[in-house]
């Protein structure tokens, strides 16, 4: 399989008073808001690295759902970045998605596609095995195979 291009994505952050600072994405035709980070701000950094991760193994995990004629009917998920005290020891990030299916036959694909996600998302392989991906899969009642309630 050929190599791929690399991407590159790049940020601003203007510091802006105590230890706050403004985060804006350079990349075009990204139009994203000013993101406040610090403690003032209401984002910490760390609170940053764990939403990206989660949001990076979502965008993955519905790619591949789409790819594989899967239909996704409901998305939520929590994420927990452990900073361990002892500086030696590398973080740990626990990413708590439950996916909402149609069908009992759709739910073992789903936990597949999920671990596939995890290799698929750029910021979950930054983290290298320090990922704990702990899926809570479930049926929506009456839902045929298109999604449809």
């Amino acid at each position: 399989m050929p190599e791929s291009e690399d991407r590159v994505f790049t940020t601003e952050l203007i510091w802006d008073t105590g230890t706050d600072g403004t985060a804006i994405p350079r990349e075009l035709p990204l139009r994203a808001t000013p993101l406040q980070v610090g403690p003032e701000g209401g984002w910490l950094p760390v609170h940053l690295m764990a939403a990206a991760a989660a949001g990076s193994f979502m965008s993955s995990l519905l790619r591949l759902a789409a790819e594989a004629g899967l239909c996704v009917l409901g998305f939520v998920s929590n994420s927990r970045l452990r900073i361990p005290g002892d500086p030696s020891e590398r973080p740990t990030l626990a990413l708590e998605p439950c996916i909402v299916v149609a069908s009992e036959q759709e739910v073992e694909r789903m936990r597949e596609l999920c671990e596939q996600a995890v290799q698929a998302s750029d910021m979950c392989r930054m983290l290298e095995d320090r990922v704990d991906l702990e899926p809570d899969i479930q049926v929506l009642a009456g839902a045929d195979e298109a999604g449809r309630p």
